[in-house]
């Protein structure tokens, strides 16, 4: 089975953050994982795929996938590997627990570890949680189980496609409604009933077309913002063309009229004679958006300004199209490179992984001319991919080895020898780990602050970093930080401290002072220095 819409969610926290191991090639498979860098599992010797990853806080995996138990008879099933790519046998049973649901499953982390599953049960958007041990949460909806039915049609099915956790616990869905008539987002206090304070009652559907419309990935922005990307139809009959689609939301769920059209932006790629379908979402730290997906049967990216205007630096008018395929999932790199998973020959493929320069070109550095792949039995596909906080890629999906059903399948890879630091950031939205260093809050700040101790009365941000180590001789004024704000002015921020983090001693905390000027920044991208530049992140500055 194919999936459309694909679905990971990195949590970040201080614990997620790994030691950062550097291979001598990017994109090379790393040894430390499974067998040679590759898992595959075979469960009831029938059909197994994985559709949906999420990374635990200590750095194990957690994926999602339908297992087919007997002729006909299918499941879903959450499994949870250690680092080394075995199972965690301390979850589920023997590192296992299934679900008596099937369809097409995502999933999402809260930050205490607990999993959030997301489908579709008796036509409805079903939200199921579980503990850190595998078991159903009771203290969630209803037994563990919430539902929402958006127009009480029960001959039309509602589907979640995407789930992630706000800050606050709030839990976003998103998908379809109505069989896909309608683009469906659906938010949930963090015990699974409706946050009445978001849309309608906790539920929108903000009308995107005449036709079919679906939501298949989310991301949340400054001022708690959120932003959908999927697709839409050309015209009202099923044989209509699909398009890429964005719509922006305000944080009450009313949709954001200062964004796009009116909030909204549709685009057609591709040549008009087949379908387009968005299958991803990416977030650079500089608040670009990419889209990934297919159109006309081809491989397609699109990126955009943050504003939702097409970003014309980026491929031809901020469109990339590649060879016959699919962009089946989308990172952004820690040095801002474009890694998406390509489905070139869904039949008879392998784990093929494509790296583009930030201007949309190829990145001939990467693999074998900006094209890595890996065999793993004759027929492999990518549903998922996950970029780890030490710049790792995991992937995730199916590997058919020849006269066998499908097996569940993952893969990792080294990141890109660098010297430079690494700033650890939300691969999902840009947004660098950055707290207060009295409060340890987090977005947004204020340059003043009385609770920050200090003469001053600046506040003091903590930056995180790994691949950050000061020689013997070395003080932290070897160590810059640099800010860039909206209008393009670049500021140094004053370095105060640079040390390792204690227990976590491959991860290098700065502090740095606001100055004054910032104040009122809004948005800025932020960056570390030490020999050469760090990636980018984002934190916002009232």
């Amino acid at each position: 089975m194919l999936k459309v819409c694909v679905s990971l969610v990195l949590g970040v926290s201080i614990g997620i953050l790994l030691p950062l191991n550097v291979a001598a090639h990017s994109g090379d498979l790393d040894p430390a994982f499974g067998t040679g860098g590759t898992v595959t599992n075979d469960f009831f010797n029938f059909d197994d795929e994985i559709f949906a990853a999420a990374i635990q806080p200590d750095g194990k995996t957690v994926v999602i996938g339908n297992v087919q138990v007997e002729l006909n008879v299918y499941r879903q099933a959450i499994v949870r590997y250690n680092l080394d790519g075995s199972f965690d046998l301390s979850f589920g049973s023997n590192g296992k627990t299934f679900l008596s649901t099937n369809g097409i499953p995502t999933i999402a982390l809260q930050p205490d570890g607990k999993i959030i599953v997301g489908s579709s049960i008796h036509q409805d958007f079903a939200l199921i949680r579980f503990d850190q041990n595998g078991n159903q949460d009771q203290t969630f909806g209803n037994g563990g189980l919430a539902t929402v039915d958006f127009f009480g049609d029960a001959a039309k099915v509602d589907a979640v496609l995407r789930v992630a956790v706000q800050s606050d616990g709030k839990i976003v869905a998103v998908g379809y409604a109505n069989s896909g008539d309608y683009l469906a987002v659906a938010r949930l206090n963090a015990n699974g009933t409706l946050d009445t304070s978001f849309g309608n009652g906790g539920k929108v559907t903000p009308g995107m077309g005449p036709g079919f419309e679906e939501g298949c990935a989310l991301a949340f922005l400054a001022n708690d913002k959120i932003l959908v990307a999927g697709s839409v139809a050309e015209g009202a009959s099923l044989a209509s063309d699909n398009d890429f689609a964005l719509v922006r939301f305000n944080a009450d769920g009313q949709v954001d009229t200062s964004f796009g059209n009116q909030g909204k932006v549709i685009t057609p790629i591709g040549d008009g004679d087949g379908t387009r379908h968005a299958t991803d979402m990416a977030i650079q730290a500089d608040g670009k958006i990419i889209i990934g997906g297919f159109a006309s049967l081809k491989f397609a990216l699109v990126r955009y300004n943050a504003d939702g205007s097409l970003d014309a630096t980026f491929g031809n008018g901020g469109k990339v199209l590649g060879p016959s395929g699919a962009t089946a999932a989308l990172v952004i790199q820690c040095d801002g490179k474009i890694v998406a998973a390509d489905l070139s020959s869904y039949l008879n493929s392998d784990f093929r992984l494509v790296r583009y320069n930030s201007d949309g070109a190829l990145d001939g550095g990467f693999g074998n001319q900006g094209v890595a792949t890996t065999v793993l039995g004759g027929s492999d596909y990518i549903n998922a991919l996950a970029l780890q906080p030490d710049c790792k890629l995991m992937a995730a999906g199916v590997s058919r080895k020849s006269g066998r059903y499908n097996d569940f399948a993952l893969a990792r890879y080294m990141a890109a020898a660098t010297n430079a630091p690494v700033l650890q950031a939300d691969m999902a939205s840009g947004r660098a780990l950055v707290l207060d260093s009295v409060t340890l809050t987090g977005n947004p700040f204020s340059v003043s602050s009385d609770l920050n101790f200090s003469a001053d009365h600046r506040t003091r941000i903590m930056l995180f970093a790994t691949n950050l180590t000061l020689a013997p001789n070395e003080t932290f004024s070897s160590v810059t930080v640099k800010v860039e704000d909206g209008a393009g002015n670049i500021r140094m921020l004053p370095v105060e401290y640079v040390g390792a983090v204690p227990r976590f001693e491959w991860l290098t905390e700065v502090i740095a002072k606001l100055p004054d000027e910032l104040a009122h920044a809004g948005t800025v991208q932020v960056s570390i220095t030490h020999g050469s530049e760090s990636n980018k992140g984002s934190f916002f500055i009232n």
